[in-house]
Parts: C-alpha cells; structure tokens; sequence
C-alpha cells in the first residue's frame, strides 16, 4: 500500500464539510492506493500538479549573458564551426566508454606529441593548479578540476603548447626557489619561441590563427607579466591583436574553450594596468549598460544605500553610475557566497572582471575631480579582487600614481562629497595600498 501526502487548495471528500459560502482553506489531501485498486487519473492529475508547483519554486536565477561576445547570437557559440586549425576538445559525453579510475597523477594516461618525464608532469600539475588558485578566489568560486578544460587538452596534442607549458612550470618553481631562470627553463623558453615562429611564419596555415597557437602567446605573455618583462608583453600584444583580428575581432571569437577569450582579456587587461594605458580591445565598440543585473528587483534592506548617497550616483556620468551599481551587486553577490555557500562560477567571475575594468578602463573624465577619483578607486578595488594572484600584485605602481595624482586633484577643488564615499575611498585606498608611503600621506589629506 502506498500513501502520498500533498497540499490542495481543497478539502479531502474525507474531511470535515465546510460551511456554505465560507473559505476553502488550504489543507492536506491524503492518496492512498493499494495493488489490487486501479490508478485513478484525478490522483495522478493531482500529484503532477504538486510535484510541478514545488520545482517552479526550485527554479534558479538565469545566468548571465557573455559580456565579453555580446556581438555574437544566443547558442550560436555551440553551434559555430570550429576553427579550421584547432583540436575539438573531447568530452566524457562524446566518449564511448566511462573514464577510469585514477592511477597516479591527474596526467599519467595523457598521450604527448613529445616524450615527458614523470618530474615534468609534476611540474605542469603544481603550475596549473597555481594558476587557478590564483586566478579564482576559493571563497568566491566553485572549485573545478583544473585538469578538465581546453588547457589540457591542447597539451595532448600540440607541441608548441606543451614547451609554452614547460616553460611556465619551470620559470615558477625558478622563482619560487628565488633563484635566476635555470638552463632548463631558458631551452624551454627558445625551444617554444623557435616551435612559434616556424607556426606563425606561414600565414596561410590554419594553425597560425588556432585556439591552441592563441594559448601558447596567452601563456608566454602571462609568464611576461608575472616577471615584469615590458617589451616580450608587448610583443605578445601584438601578436595577440593580430591574431584576433584575422579571427574576426573578439566580440565573434569561436573557440573550442570558453576560458580563451577570458584569458585574452585577462592578458590585455594586466598590460594596461601594469603601464598604466588604455586596453587594446573593445576600444570602438563597448556596451556602457548594466551587466550584473538583479532580475528580481529585490536587495536585502541591510544593504541598501542611503539617499545622500543615491542620490549622488545618479548625479554622476551615466557610464560611471552603472559600473558602480554592478560593482555593488558583485559585491552582494560575494557577501551571499561567502554566506550561503551559492558561488559563482569561473565564467561569470572572469565575465564580471572584464565588463567592470574594460569600461573603468575606456572612460576619461578627468575634468571632473570627484567622478575621476572615484573612477580610480573603483579600479583599485576592482584589480584588488580580480586581479591579484597569491604572488604578484598586479598594477601597483601605476594605480597608487594615478590615485595619487586623482587625490590631490580633489583636495585642490574642494568639490563636496558624500562623507560614505570618502569613506569609501578612504577603505580601498589603506586596503589596497598599505605600504605605500605616499597614499598614506594623501590618506591623511583626504581625511581632513
């Protein structure tokens, strides 16, 4: 005999008669079946209705568009040819067979162009999973498998990425020693250069222009930003650039892993901050428009701005007052995951990063002292979050001169501001540049 309980907005014909014209009252309606009885339909009718109810409830928010391929059609990414030069990256669901289970490291059964000694593959284990601690704070991001994405894949495949790889792994554990680039990571570094340029030296072929070529600058150029290597970053820029651009420009960019435009960007952006200069992409073409939008309407009350300082956002430029409301939600949104355990995904992590810095980046208001101070302590907080790896502080010369310079400009002006937003600055600027004498003298100012 089987039982099943669901709620109805009506009585059970069981239940104690109702007096005329009152109410129905919601109540519990009681379905009881034996093997002998036959299914009744109004029962079955009625469960289907219970079970659909409760999942509409269940049904989680809508996740956000790509920011980054706004200029390309909705699901046209899946369905997009592939590049003619790059390596589909196979997945369990295209697999015949089940993977088995683990029997050493993560890259013991990987099949490499080019024989790899067991120390290597440490090696490229220990970098991979630096970088995506680093890239992707734990408190506010699922934790994937590193080893699961295009990343790894190309390395089955493609020899000029396995050095680009090699390369990276041995320059980390060089400067995790403390000690100058051995001669190990120095015959990686020439091997993958001479292994790039043989490639891209045949512009016809497709595998100049392909994902796992693309990868292999991304790579090098990443390595460059972490030892301060100016001119190798931007020559990598360069090639970058050129690259993207025969590839149709980086708002249609088709790849076979949704991190390679993210890592683009990441690269651009960590030159720009770095020197202190506009981004190369979306220099033309950008959206200004809300990115992290709250589609139930609803904050929590604790959160909410006060009047003074609503009423100051909405005062500001258009385009500056929406990357503070974004940044306002991010911040939510973060406060919720470290709360609740609801994390974002690496996705819409990278998406945010690039839609907040690329517009802090592209807008120029400096004949406005109190917008332009604000801009800039907006782009510390913002690099603060996503761009800071474990190791290396990205962009702190350049940021803690432009705060700086913003800073004096608005003591000099003597324009009013909400005493929250001093706050404000106040917080990000001894968080994000602490030991940096200079802003703590333009701290003080500021104070008074």
């Amino acid at each position: 005999m089987q039982v099943l309980l669901t709620t109805s907005i009506k009585e059970s014909g069981l239940g104690r008669a109702q007096p005329a014209g009152g109410p129905e009252p919601v109540g519990f309606e009681f379905i009881v079946t034996t093997p002998s009885q036959r299914r009744s339909r109004d029962n079955q009718r009625l469960v289907r209705s219970h079970v659909t109810r409760g999942r509409s409830k269940r049904k989680g928010c809508r996740p956000l568009p790509s920011w980054i391929n706004q200029d390309a059609e909705a699901g046209k990414r899946s369905q997009a040819k592939q590049h003619p030069g790059t390596y589909l990256v196979p997945s369990e669901s295209r697999m015949g067979f089940p993977n088995p289970s683990r029997v050493g490291s993560e890259l013991s059964w990987v099949p490499f162009p080019e024989f790899v000694k067991p120390y290597m593959l440490e090696s490229i284990i220990r970098f991979l999973t630096v970088v995506r601690d680093g890239l992707y704070p734990a408190e506010l991001c699922f934790e994937v498998e590193s080893f699961d994405s295009g990343w790894v894949a190309c390395l089955m495949s493609d020899p000029v990425y396995l050095h680009s790889m090699l390369f990276s792994s041995e320059a980390y554990l060089d400067d995790s020693l403390g000690r100058d680039r051995s001669l190990v990571t120095q015959f990686y570094f020439l091997k993958t250069l001479r292994l790039l340029q043989e490639r891209i030296a045949v512009p016809d072929d497709p595998l100049a222009t392909a994902d796992q070529t693309i990868m292999t600058v991304v790579t090098l150029a990443l390595a460059a930003q972490v030892f301060g290597d100016r001119a190798t970053i931007e020559n990598h820029m360069q090639g970058l650039e050129r690259m993207v651009s025969l590839r149709g420009g980086l708002g249609l960019l088709r790849t076979s892993t949704d991190e390679l435009p993210a890592k683009i960007c990441r690269v651009d952006l960590g030159f720009a901050l770095t020197f202190g200069h506009r981004p190369a992409f979306f220099r033309q073409a950008i959206s200004w428009d809300r990115y992290v939008v709250d589609h139930t309407k609803r904050r929590p009350a604790h959160v909410d701005c006060d009047d003074e300082t609503s009423a100051f956002i909405q005062s500001l430029d258009w385009r500056l007052a929406n990357v503070w409301k974004d940044l306002q939600r991010f911040s939510d949104i973060c406060n919720l995951a470290c709360q609740t355990g609801h994390k974002l995904t690496h996705t819409n992590f990278s998406e945010i990063m690039i839609s907040v810095l690329y517009r802090l980046l592209h807008i120029s208001l400096e004949d406005y002292p109190l917008s332009e101070c604000l801009r800039i302590g907006m782009l510390a907080f913002a690099t603060t979050i996503f761009m800071q790896w474990q190791y290396f502080k990205l962009g702190q010369g350049s940021l803690a001169e432009m705060f700086s310079g913003a800073l004096l400009r608005l003591q000099v002006s003597s324009v009013d501001a909400p005493p929250r937003v001093l706050f404000g600055l106040l917080t990000v600027l001894n968080t994000s540049f602490s030991d940096d004498a200079g802003m703590r003298h333009a701290a003080c100012g500021l104070a008074r």
